[in-house]
């Protein structure tokens, strides 16, 4: 084998290996510091953000934070979510200014109501060890 098509093997050997023990326990769930910092998350599934205003997440394993996206809201949001949790938690959180604003973490399939000030929102979700299938549209 040439030494090409060992250092590719040997690449793709590694980057198996870091993925896999990325997928460890994400341990900042219910810490709002850890959420407000969203260092990052591992996931084994897909994510797709179509049109700007709808996110879908099918993860066999997601730990960590998710930054989806900033938006800006109207007083009083509605989220017309579809989330089903079949392992570990998951949540559904906005934050601004520092502060963490909790939307959900139970399987949904309709119209979130929030009590949020108009204004411009980082979208995120946090998991722990979770199997889901999420979609939001905003």
């Amino acid at each position: 084998m040439n030494k090409i098509k060992k250092l590719g093997l040997l690449l793709m050997a590694v980057m198996l290996c870091l993925s896999l023990a990325a997928c460890g326990p994400f341990e900042g769930f219910d810490d709002d510091a850890a959420i407000i910092k969203a260092s990052g998350a591992s996931t084994v599934g897909s994510f797709t953000l179509n049109s700007l205003t709808v996110y879908t997440l099918n993860a066999k394993k997601f730990n960590g934070v998710i930054k989806v996206k900033n938006i800006t809201v109207t007083e009083n949001p509605t989220f017309n979510i579809t989330l089903s949790i079949t392992e570990g938690r998951f949540k559904v959180v906005l934050v601004k200014d520092n502060t963490v604003y909790f939307i959900t973490d139970k399987n949904a399939d309709g119209t979130v109501e929030t009590e949020l000030a108009a204004g411009t929102y980082s979208f995120r979700i946090v998991g722990e060890d979770a199997k889901i299938n999420f979609t939001v549209t905003w």
